[in-house]
């Protein structure tokens, strides 16, 4: 009988808290009977927990990594001059622990039959070790963003010599290659999680609790939309929840805060919230937020349905999904399509929600069953691993 194979899922410089995908990868793969290791430079101990029955390497000491937020703590909130220094700090912490990641990888790599690579960074480093690159998957998550710190020629090599390549869809497979200028096998895997039994609940008709879950930043329109509902009545019929997942620029951050200060209306909350944790807010909720600012020329950018979190949790938790991107399907239920982020076409889609609420619910669950269900994709991607000769 052909053993199963052992596979680590390799991310440097990319924070597996940030990313469900990753999560949900190793998740699967270990209850499948996988043995399944994550190997990072770093991760905040509060993701362990959701990784139960997966293995967990550091290749950066603890210690080392929790002296450099030290430092940068003490610097962030300098005006100026604090931006500068975190960046150097940021810089040196690099340079000096390249050495160490690539020491204490080479020592263990060769203990895997399969190891994904999260991004160029850890291909690149895969494949200065002995570790032969046909067993190498490449998991591109962010597209142009982080190979513009590479030479193309270079990454058309890398990603070449992999078994296959794992990306969100079709149209941003197609991107990727023309980018690179190479053909390349793929296997698709969408944003997604695991289904989940949604608690159907009675809607209060006379009160709309809405809900972002997301990084707190510039291109999240958030400081548009709270705008937007302080010009609402102030008569407890709409709530807006924000969770911060990751925060952007303290300026951005501070700017939203002024304008809820003493707003009962609004709350945030910034803390590490598991998956599970986080899901159980959003079913309390009745419309969630995916409003974007794209950047111009930005690939990355398109096609968010497929690679963004928000709307994978948010139809897993039955809500309405507020949003102003203009793609396939996002015109009809679940979706709440506006055109501007202002008081018209907010109050018109949430006028329309209103009217049909339970139809709205309903929706959004058939949109996660059949669009957002990662153990069908992962299924696929597994198979194809244990179908190639070890």
């Amino acid at each position: 009988m052909k053993r199963k194979p052992r596979i680590a899922i390799l991310s440097l410089n990319y924070l597996i808290q940030y990313s469900p995908s990753v999560r949900n990868m190793a998740n699967f793969f270990a209850r499948s009977g996988i043995n399944t290791t994550i190997i990072v430079d770093e991760i905040k101990s509060d993701v362990e927990r959701e990784l139960p029955k997966v293995k967990i390497v550091r290749l950066i000491p603890e210690k080392i990594s929790v002296v450099r937020n030290l430092i940068c703590g003490a610097f962030v909130r300098i005006p100026y001059l604090g931006r500068y220094i975190l960046s150097g700090v940021n810089i040196l912490y690099s340079f000096m622990s390249a050495p160490t990641i690539f020491y204490r990888l080479e020592k263990i790599v060769n203990n895997y039959d399969y190891v994904i690579c999260v991004e160029i960074k850890a291909l690149d480093t895969l494949s200065k070790s002995e570790f032969p690159l046909n067993k190498a998957i490449f998991f591109s998550l962010e597209l142009e963003q982080y190979i513009s710190q590479y030479v193309l020629n270079d990454v058309k090599k890398l990603v070449r010599g992999c078994a296959f390549c794992i990306i969100q869809n079709a149209e941003r497979g197609r991107n990727f290659s023309k980018l690179i200028g190479t053909k390349l096998s793929y296997e698709y895997y969408p944003v997604s999680i695991p289904p989940l039994n949604i608690n159907t609940k009675k809607r209060k008709t006379n009160h709309l609790e809405i809900v972002y879950s997301g990084s707190i930043t510039e291109w999240s329109y958030l400081l548009d939309f709270v705008k937007v509902i302080k010009q609402f009545p102030d008569d407890n019929s709409i709530n807006v929840s924000i969770f911060g997942r990751v925060l952007g620029p303290r300026k951005y951050i501070d700017q939203i805060t002024e304008v809820i200060k003493n707003d009962k209306r609004f709350t945030v909350d910034t803390s590490y919230k598991t998956d599970i944790e986080l899901l159980k807010h959003l079913k309390n909720a009745d419309i969630g937020l995916a409003l974007y600012k794209k950047p111009n020329n930005e690939k990355n950018w398109d096609n968010l349905i497929t690679s963004s979190g928000k709307i994978a949790f948010y139809s897993w938790s039955g809500l309405g999904i507020l949003t102003n991107l203009k793609e396939s399907g996002t015109q009809d239920p679940p979706f709440l399509y506006v055109k501007d982020v202002d008081k018209h076409d907010v109050e018109m889609v949430l006028h329309i929600f209103n009217k049909k609420r339970e139809m709205y619910g309903e929706k959004s669950t058939d949109l996660a069953k059949k669009k957002y269900n990662s153990n069908v994709y992962l299924g696929n991607i597994l198979k194809r691993i244990q179908t190639h000769e070890i």
